[in-house]
C-alpha cells in the first residue's frame, strides 16, 4: 500500500529525513525541456543552445535561497522508494541591468546575453527554455529576434535587440522560466539624438516668377534624388516647410543632427501650377550651430505632345487681295457701319448723276457734320429703322461672317522633337457658323452669345445632303519651339486654306438657301430679293435725296440701276475667289498645366499672323486671327 511521507517524532524517521536532503542536494539537477509558441518576433520564436557570451556561475548560493520544491513524493509500504524532484534556476542577464544604446548606433543590432544556472548545485544548466517578452515603456518600434530560447552546453544563449527607427526610446526586457526562482528584467535605453539646425537657401535662374515653394526633408538612408519627382512628392515627409518666396530661406530646428538628408523642392508659377523644382542628395547636419545649404531649383518642361479640340476665328476684312477684296470690304461696312455706308452711296449717287462738280460740293458740305451724320443713320437703322431693315442688317452680318469672323473648327496633333521643339499638324475639319436673327439682340436680358451657333462638320454636311466640301479647303503643318516656360512660338508656314473657294460653298451652299428658306440659292438672287428700292426711296436715304431736289422716284430708279451696276460685278468678282489660294501665317499661344502633372491641358491666347497668296502671285493685306485649343 502507498501512502504520502508524513513527519514523524521518531529519531530514526528524522535522521533518514536529513541524510535524504543532503544526498539530493549533492546530486545534479535534472534539465527539461519545455515548448513555447508565440505571433511575433523578428527571428525565430525559439533559438537552441550556443556558447555565447557568459559570466562563471558563483561558487556559493546565497544563504537565504529557497530549498528545492519537492513535488510528490511516495512511500511503498514493501519498501521506501523516492522520485526524484523538478530542478529550480536563477536566470541572469550577463549585460547587467540597464543597457544604454547611444542613437548613432541604433541601427546596428545589439546581442544580449542570457545564463541560467541551478539552484542548489551552481551548476550552468544546459538546455533550459528561457520565455522573452520585450516590454515598449513608451512608442518606440523595438524588436527581439526570438520569443524563447534553449541554454547551451555552456549554459548561456544570447538574443538580438533592434532599436530600428525609434529614438529616444525605453524598453524592458524579461526572462523567465516556469522553474524559475524569478522573473529577471533587463532596462534597454535608447539615446535621444543630437539635436542639429538646417537652413535651406533656395537659388533659381529660370525665366519665371515663383511663389509658394514647399522644401521637403528626408533620412538619406530612406531616401534619395532617384526617387523624386515634383509631381509626386512625398506623402508624409520627414518634415516640410513652405516659404512664400526665393527669398525667404527654409528652416529646419531641432532635428537628429550628426546624420545626412535628403532635400527637395518644387515651387508654383505666377498660376499656383508647378514650375520648379529641386533636389540635393547626402547633406549632412551636425550638432554645432545652423548647417546651410544652398538648392537650385530648374524650371520644369511642359509635355504638350498630344490631341486637342482647335477653334480659330479669322477676320479676312481687308486681307482678300485686288479690287475684289476692296468690294467685299464695303458690303461689310453696308452691315456693320450703315451710317458710312449710306454717306458714300449718296455722294457716289449724286457724282453719277449730277455729276462731279455737284457731288465735290455736296460732299463739302456733308462733310461739316458727316461724323453726326453716320453716327444718326447707324443709330436709326439698328434701332428704329423697320423690323425688316433691322432683319436685313442682322442678316447681312451673318451673311458677312465668313469673311469678317470665319470660325473653323480643328483637329490639332503635337509632337515633341526634342524637349523644346514641336511639330504640329492641323486637320481642320468643320466650321462654326451664326445665325443670330430669331436670337434676343445684345443688351437685351436673355442675351446668349452662343444663341444661333451652327456648328457644322464635313460628317454632318454629308449627312443632311449638302454639296460636300472641296477637299482641298484645309491643310497645315507646322514647326515650333517652347520658350519662356510656357509660350509656344510656331514660325512661319502654309496652310492649304483655299479661302475663296470656301467662301462660295459657305454663302451660296450653306447661308444663303438656310437664311431663305430655299427661297434662294445663290447671292445673286438674294440681292436682287431682298434690296428693296421703293422701300429706299420711301426711307431715310429718300428723305436726305430729297431735301437736294432729287424726287423718290428718281431714288427708287438709282437704287434698280445701281444694283446692276454694284451687284453683277461683286458677283464676277467673288466667284473668281475660286482661283487656287493659300495662307502663309505664323503665331503663338499660352500653354496651360491645370493639373501640375508637366502635361499640358489647354492652349489659350492663341494669334495668328498672316496674309493670303494668289495663284497668280498677288497677296493681300495682312490678317489677325485668334486661337484656343483643349486636350481630348
Amino acid at each position: 500500500m502507498r501512502s504520502t511521507i508524513q513527519t514523524k517524532s521518531s529519531g530514526v524517521k528524522l535522521v533518514g529525513l536529513l541524510s535524504l536532503a543532503l544526498m539530493l542536494a549533492g546530486l545534479s539537477s535534472l534539465t527539461a525541456c519545455g515548448s513555447s509558441s508565440s505571433d511575433a518576433g523578428r527571428g525565430p520564436d525559439i533559438i537552441f543552445g550556443g556558447d555565447g557570451p557568459q559570466i562563471p556561475a558563483p561558487d556559493v548560493i546565497a544563504p537565504d535561497a529557497e530549498p528545492p520544491k519537492q513535488r510528490d513524493i511516495v512511500e511503498d509500504t514493501a519498501d521506501e522508494t523516492v522520485t526524484p524532484i523538478e530542478s529550480r534556476y536563477r536566470i541572469r542577464f550577463q549585460t547587467g541591468d540597464e543597457i544604454e544604446i547611444p542613437y548613432n548606433q541604433r541601427q546596428e543590432p545589439r546581442r544580449i546575453g542570457i545564463e541560467v544556472w541551478e539552484v542548489g548545485s551552481g551548476a550552468l544548466a544546459v538546455g533550459v527554455p528561457v520565455h522573452l517578452e520585450l516590454e515598449p515603456l513608451d512608442a518606440g518600434d523595438g524588436d527581439i529576434s526570438a520569443l524563447t530560447l534553449f541554454t547551451g552546453q555552456s549554459g548561456t544563449n544570447s538574443v538580438q535587440f533592434f532599436a530600428n527607427n525609434s529614438a529616444p526610446a525605453s524598453y524592458r526586457l524579461h526572462a523567465t522560466n516556469p522553474n524559475a526562482m524569478e522573473t529577471v528584467s533587463v532596462l534597454i535605453t535608447v539615446g535621444a539624438p543630437p539635436i542639429g539646425n538646417l537652413e535651406v537657401n533656395l537659388h533659381f535662374e529660370g525665366s519665371i516668377a515663383l511663389s509658394d515653394v514647399t522644401v521637403y526633408l528626408e533620412p538619406a538612408g530612406s531616401y534619395n534624388c532617384n526617387y523624386w519627382h515634383p509631381v509626386a512628392p512625398p506623402t508624409a515627409p520627414f518634415g516640410e516647410v513652405v516659404v512664400g518666396s526665393l527669398q525667404q530661406p527654409a528652416q529646419f530646428s531641432g532635428i537628429p543632427a550628426e546624420t545626412r538628408y535628403v532635400v527637395m523642392a518644387r515651387a508654383n508659377n505666377w498660376e499656383g501650377n508647378l514650375g520648379a523644382q529641386g533636389c540635393s542628395d547626402g547633406v549632412y547636419v551636425s550638432a554645432v550651430g545652423t548647417e546651410s545649404h544652398d538648392l537650385m531649383l530648374h524650371q520644369v518642361v511642359l509635355q504638350p505632345a498630344g490631341v486637342y479640340d482647335m477653334d480659330s476665328v479669322f477676320n479676312f476684312r481687308d486681307a482678300i487681295p485686288g479690287e475684289v477684296g476692296v468690294i467685299l470690304g464695303h458690303i461689310i461696312d453696308a452691315f456693320y457701319d450703315p451710317g458710312k455706308f449710306a454717306f458714300d452711296m449718296v455722294i457716289t449717287i449724286v457724282n453719277l448723276y449730277l455729276g462731279q462738280l455737284v457731288g465735290t460740293v455736296v460732299e463739302w458740305a456733308l462733310s461739316l457734320f458727316r461724323n453726326q451724320l453716320e453716327d444718326l443713320i447707324t443709330d436709326w437703322a439698328f434701332n428704329n429703322s423697320p423690323q425688316w431693315l433691322q432683319d436685313l442688317f442682322t442678316i447681312g452680318q451673318d451673311l458677312t461672317q465668313v469673311i469678317a469672323r470665319l470660325e473653323i473648327l480643328a483637329v490639332l496633333r503635337i509632337q515633341k522633337s526634342t524637349e523644346h521643339a514641336v511639330n504640329g499638324e492641323e486637320n481642320w475639319h468643320g466650321i462654326a457658323l451664326y445665325w443670330r436673327l430669331p436670337c434676343p439682340r445684345e443688351g437685351d436680358p436673355d442675351y446668349d452669345p452662343e444663341c444661333g451657333r451652327l456648328v457644322l462638320s464635313i460628317q454632318d454636311l454629308s449627312e443632311v445632303g449638302l454639296p460636300p466640301v472641296p477637299g482641298d479647303i484645309i491643310q497645315g503643318r507646322w514647326t515650333g519651339i517652347i520658350t519662356h516656360f510656357d509660350r509656344l512660338s510656331i514660325e512661319p508656314h502654309g496652310i492649304m486654306l483655299n479661302y475663296g473657294r470656301l467662301i462660295l460653298y459657305v454663302i451660296d451652299d450653306l447661308l444663303i438657301p438656310f437664311v431663305t428658306g430655299g427661297r434662294y440659292h445663290s447671292l445673286r438672287d438674294a440681292l436682287y430679293g431682298i434690296i428693296n428700292c421703293a422701300s429706299i426711296a420711301q426711307g431715310l436715304v429718300g428723305d436726305v435725296l430729297s431735301a437736294l431736289g432729287i424726287d423718290r422716284a428718281r431714288v427708287e430708279g438709282f437704287c434698280t440701276s445701281a444694283l446692276g451696276i454694284v451687284i453683277e460685278p461683286i458677283i464676277l468678282m467673288i466667284h473668281s475667289l475660286g482661283a487656287d489660294s493659300n495662307i502663309r501665317l505664323f503665331g503663338g499661344g499660352r500653354l496651360i498645366d491645370e493639373t501640375s502633372n508637366l502635361i499640358v491641358d489647354r492652349i489659350v491666347d492663341g494669334t495668328w499672323q498672316g496674309h493670303i497668296q494668289m495663284s497668280s502671285g498677288e497677296s493681300g493685306n495682312p490678317f489677325t486671327a485668334t486661337w484656343k485649343a483643349v486636350r481630348q
